[in-house]
């Protein structure tokens, strides 16, 4: 009521020459504004995409439900008071025209042939991972997850073609090749496209380049940038939300891998395409966008249907970050067969990290932990770091032994408190909840299976806390 009262009070105050500006402010209509744009929806009821017929200037198919399709050379959304201008030069292939296909299943099948026939991979059952990705890149609008790819190999292994074959087959597939961060921000946010980066070994040092990728995999999320205007700084937002395929012959950050479907490539073993066939490439194009328009135009699926069936593939992956990925790759299957081969996948996919992830050091200091309170080291609820420390150096060469210091910052990192012993020797205390909660983890699975596989005879004999002199005896043996 008082915020009431203070408009009514700012009407009075204004008097009615004022009221009758407010009133004439709210009832004019916005101006129009022209931009230019490479296609879109049009609320719920229209669709269009640049297009490029035979011997003419680039232009938008349009398709309106109940209508045929058209060619246009604008685009008008009166409900945005918005003017579409086709943009005159797009650095990835166009298709010319949408173009009819036999059904779903055969278009599918006629993408994932091309694959195969332009890329050899390890696993059969790729193909049918990268059909899936090329069909969901076409259906952008529906998802809340964009997963990307990495093509991980060593030289010569077939991942540039990879990304070549793949960038002329998805939605607006930009293969941007030795781009820098300030060429990619807008043309993001603008077009949408499907993004390809090659060698990512060159971005290893390019902060800003990892921000894009790991800020623009979910929808909603904004990379920020900072802007010189007249000798000032602005914090200016891009929502550069779209598919991305990357290739390397190193490990990406461990943030952005999670980020992924790994492909690790190999030197072919069979006889693959030389040239990539254009014209095949560029009919399949036409024909995914005919899909699109057939498939954007119909009712997406409402939350609670997106979340029960995510619920659902939780159950059947076992993995969140992985059942995200594939999501929409699952959505975009044309039938049973082919969703249970990509659920397979995932689950493969899955058990993999989950295997790289027994590998890390928090991995290793937890096993450390657990392998000291079966060696009998714990006292009064604590364990002494220095002990942590010292059944991890037993199997790793001098070079690599772990630091104190950095054992206690991954105990902290695990959840464990830390705490003083008795003369001042830095310890960790035992928790019950926090261990139960650490075993229910799936990255600290292989950890507590480890230890629970082994029999009383095969584990170590408890032994009283190593001397000081433990360290010194160990490099004597190691010598």
């Amino acid at each position: 009521m008082k915020l009431l009262k203070v408009y009514d009070s700012a009407i009075v105050k204004m008097g009615e020459h004022g009221l009758r500006n407010v009133m004439k402010l709210v009832s004019e209509p916005k101006e129009t504004t022209t931009i230019k744009n490479t296609g879109g929806l049009i609320e719920k009821y229209g669709i269009y995409e640049l297009t490029k017929p035979n011997y003419e200037k680039p232009c938008f198919a349009m398709k309106m439900k109940g209508k045929p399709i058209c060619f246009v050379k604008e685009v008008k959304n009166p409900n945005q008071n918005l003017i579409v201008h086709p943009v005159e030069k797009v650095p990835w292939e166009l298709p010319t025209e949408p173009q009819p296909y036999e059904n779903v299943e055969t278009l599918w099948n006629e993408v994932k042939q091309c694959i195969h026939d332009h890329v050899d991979l390890p696993e059969p059952e790729a193909y049918d991972v990268l059909t899936a990705w090329v069909f969901a890149s076409w259906q952008l609008e529906k998802w809340t997850i964009a997963p990307y790819l990495f093509m991980f190999g060593t030289f010569a292994t077939g991942k540039t073609r990879a990304l070549e074959v793949l960038s002329k087959l998805c939605s607006r597939g930009w293969l941007a090749l030795y781009m820098t961060p300030a060429s990619l921000y807008r043309p993001i946010e603008s077009w949408k496209p499907t993004l390809f980066l090659d060698e990512s070994e060159i971005y290893g040092d390019k902060h800003e380049i990892l921000g894009l990728l790991n800020g623009s995999y979910r929808r909603g999320q904004y990379v920020a940038r900072q802007r010189e205007t007249d000798g000032d700084y602005e914090t200016v937002f891009f929502d550069c939300f779209s598919f991305k395929a990357i290739a390397g012959t190193k490990e990406l950050a461990k943030t952005l891998q999670s980020r992924c479907i790994i492909f690790r490539t190999s030197h072919a073993t069979r006889k693959i395409k030389f040239f990539i066939d254009e014209q095949r490439c560029t009919t399949l194009r036409n024909k995914l966008l005919m899909w699109r328009f057939d498939t954007m135009l119909e009712g997406t699926e409402g939350t609670e249907a997106f979340s029960e069936r995510a619920d659902q593939l939780v159950e059947q992956i076992g993995y969140q970050r992985e059942v995200e990925l594939f999501y929409p790759l699952i959505s975009v299957a044309p039938n049973k067969e082919i969703e249970q081969k990509l659920i397979k996948y995932a689950k493969t996919s899955a058990t993999q990290k989950f295997e790289e992830l027994s590998l890390t050091s928090e991995a290793t200091c937890l096993s450390a932990i657990l392998q000291a309170k079966e060696r009998g080291f714990m006292h009064d609820g604590r364990l002494l770091i220095q002990d942590i420390t010292n059944i991890v150096n037993e199997n790793i060469s001098i070079e690599e032994r772990w630091r104190e210091r950095y054992t206690s910052s991954l105990c902290t990192r695990l959840g464990f408190q830390r705490s003083r012993g008795s003369k001042g020797k830095a310890v960790i205390l035992w928790s019950n909840p926090l261990v139960e909660r650490l075993k229910k983890d799936l990255r600290y699975a292989l950890c507590f299976s480890q230890a629970l596989s082994e029999t009383p005879s095969e584990r170590s004999v408890p032994s009283p806390p190593p001397s000081s002199d433990w360290l010194k005896h160990s490099k004597e043996v190691q010598t």
